[in-house]
This record gives C-alpha cells, sequence and structure tokens, in this order.
C-alpha cells in the first residue's frame, strides 16, 4: 500500500481542489511511429483549467518518447481537431507559439474537446483515421469523479485518470487521500452515483474498473462509509418492523439460509427456537414480495440471494424445500390396512409350515 501524507503527493491522473477545475481533453497522436508507442498511450487527459498549452505540449511529448529533447519539443505543434470535418485541412486549427503562452481557459477549451499532437515535418493525412488508430491501439482508459459522501465540510468531487483494469481498491486509496480523510479503508466502499436500481450496491475492492455498469457513460462515483467488500462477502439488507428497523450485513456467501436466518435472529434479540416467520426477498420487479426463502441447508447463492438483496421478514412459518407442513385440526377415525407384502409373506409362512 502506498500512503499520501500530503495531496501534493499524489499522482498527476488526481485532480482535486478548487484551483484545479480539471478539463477533460481527447488527444490524437499525429507522429509517425505513433502505432510504435501505442500500448501506453492514453488518450482521455484531465487536464487544470490553469495548465498552459505549452506545458501540456511538452507533459505529452515526454508521455510519448520517455525522454525530454528541447531541440525536438520545438518542432512539434499542437492543434484544435474537429473531427467531423471532411476536408482534412480545414479539420485542424493549428495554435501559434504566442498562444501556446495561454492557458487552456483563456483557449476556451472546454470538456470534450479534441487535441491533435504532431511533428512539424510530418503529415497526417487524415486526423479522423489517427484518432481511431489511437484509441484501437492504445490502453483504455476511464476518467472516474468521486463524491465525498462522508466528509459534509469537503464536497469538492475527485477527478481520476485511470486503466480499465484499474482495482477498485485503488481507486478508494486514491479518494481518501484526495479528501485527506483519516480513515481505514476497510471501513468505507464506494458505489455508483446515479438513480439507478444498483445505486444501493458496494463495488468489491477487488474488481476493476471495467467490470462497472455505468449507464450513459455517466463515470461517477461516491465514497460511503461501510465495511468494504471482499471477493467472497455479500451485503444483505435486512428490513423489519421490530428494533433496529434496518440491518446491513456483511456475510459469506456460502453461508446457509438457517445461519442468515438465526444472525437475524441475533441482531433481533428473537428466540432462536422461534420459527412463527419467514424470510423473503424485495424486488423491484415485483409488485409483492418474493416467494419465502426455504432452502434452509444451502448457501445463500443457490439460495438466489446476490450482493444489495434485500430481505424482509413476514409472518408465519415456512417448511423447507420440498417438505410440506400439514396441520392436523381433529382425528375422526382410525383405520389400519395391513400392506400387500405383509399378507404374502404371512401366507408363504403358512405353507412352510
Amino acid at each position: 500500500m502506498i500512503v499520501f501524507k500530503h495531496p501534493s503527493m499524489l499522482p498527476d491522473t488526481v485532480l482535486q481542489g478548487e484551483e484545479f477545475e480539471p478539463i477533460m481533453l481527447n488527444i490524437v497522436y499525429g507522429f509517425p511511429d505513433a502505432h510504435i508507442h501505442a500500448s501506453r498511450l492514453q488518450t482521455t487527459r484531465h487536464v487544470s483549467k490553469n495548465t498552459t498549452l505549452f506545458e501540456l505540449k511538452k507533459h505529452l511529448f515526454y508521455d510519448f518518447y520517455q525522454h525530454d529533447d528541447p531541440q525536438i519539443l520545438r518542432q512539434v505543434r499542437m492543434g484544435k481537431l474537429n473531427l467531423e470535418e471532411k476536408n482534412n485541412r480545414k479539420s485542424r486549427r493549428e495554435y501559434k507559439t504566442d498562444e501556446e503562452k495561454q492557458t487552456l481557459a483563456q483557449l476556451y477549451l472546454h470538456d470534450g474537446d479534441t487535441l491533435g499532437i504532431d511533428n512539424k515535418n510530418s503529415f497526417v493525412p487524415s486526423w479522423k483515421d489517427a484518432s481511431s488508430n489511437n484509441t484501437n491501439m492504445g490502453k483504455t482508459h476511464l476518467s472516474l469523479t468521486v463524491k465525498n459522501n462522508i466528509d459534509s465540510t469537503n464536497t469538492k468531487p475527485m477527478t481520476y485518470s485511470c486503466l480499465n483494469t484499474t482495482p477498485i481498491g485503488e481507486v478508494k486509496l486514491m479518494a481518501i487521500q484526495a479528501f485527506g480523510l483519516s480513515l481505514d479503508p476497510s471501513m468505507c466502499r464506494l458505489h455508483i452515483d446515479d438513480d439507478s436500481d444498483v445505486a444501493h450496491i458496494p463495488l468489491y475492492d477487488h474488481q476493476t474498473v471495467d467490470t462497472i455498469d455505468f449507464k450513459q457513460n455517466n463515470t461517477n462515483l461516491c465514497l460511503k462509509l461501510g465495511q468494504a467488500l471482499k471477493e467472497n462477502n455479500l451485503l444483505i439488507y435486512f428490513l423489519s418492523d421490530r428494533e433496529p428497523n434496518s440491518l446491513e450485513l456483511v456475510v459469506d456467501q456460502s453461508m446457509t439460509l438457517t445461519d442468515l436466518w438465526n444472525l437475524i435472529k441475533q441482531e433481533l434479540h428473537m428466540d432462536n427456537n422461534d420459527n412463527e416467520y419467514h424470510l423473503c426477498e424485495v424486488t423491484t420487479s415485483l409488485i409483492n414480495d418474493g416467494p419465502p426463502l426455504n432452502d434452509f441447508d444451502q448457501t445463500l447463492l443457490v439460495n438466489g440471494l446476490t450482493n444489495g438483496a434485500q430481505l424482509i421478514m413476514q409472518s408465519g412459518s415456512v417448511a423447507p424445500r420440498n417438505h410440506v407442513r400439514l396441520k392436523v385440526f381433529r382425528i375422526i377415525n382410525k383405520y389400519y390396512k395391513p400392506n400387500e407384502a405383509s399378507k404374502t409373506e404371512f401366507r408363504l409362512a403358512r405353507e412352510h409350515l
């Protein structure tokens, strides 16, 4: 684990604070040897609005060639691209040397704008094709915006640009450091920050960014208090009319339904032998609650429970799976009929006497 004691030590992919005001820019590399370096190119950049165009150009040049060379840098140019323009000459508006001294804000660059970088001695036949090649050959990066739902005094979100294979746990660590929180990473978790049905379900620390089901390219996350989820954990929400009215239980997915039921009874201070209730899953797709959960000796996964499942307690006992519970009101008469096997055995016994 890498611990950053001061926000100034954070990687340049982390932007946090009013002075940064990051702008998301798409970068197209038009260098003749772009295909050689494509495996490590980052085509989406989040850059402070107060960065000058020359500072950005110098940074992109170093990332591309992995070394500084002032003589070659003087031959590098940048321009704003309009990839929808069919005329390749008109698709690029080159910035002059004096303009490179201006900040991105002064050049009126906004989120989603595309910049092209190449050498004055090179020729790019089609910037649109170059953009497609950069995207296909380069590593896939995602820009995540993380909100702080833990400290109400620090509401400035963090923007983090990372590879799509980055674990959620790493994003969480960056957020903790950027927000200046003195918090154990095991006591907080990240959630998708939208109004979808899965927003209440925390993300696993081990899962990678590309496994998140973002809606409409909305890559917003929020940091909340709560026990972090390991690979085999399930978060179960439980609602009841008893105190406490709601529970959040982080349990192992291999736990049996009986063990979960006993754990809930323990949390609600119920008698373990109290079987006058049963569990049902609350689903948004059903008007009423789901069927009773009754495969008591099987695991939670076999019972169809997944991470973020919401359970409710209903009155009435239920029989175990594949069993029928009968209630006898009154015995009317006793009737006994010997089975055929017994008669046959008795007949054979008499014949041998």
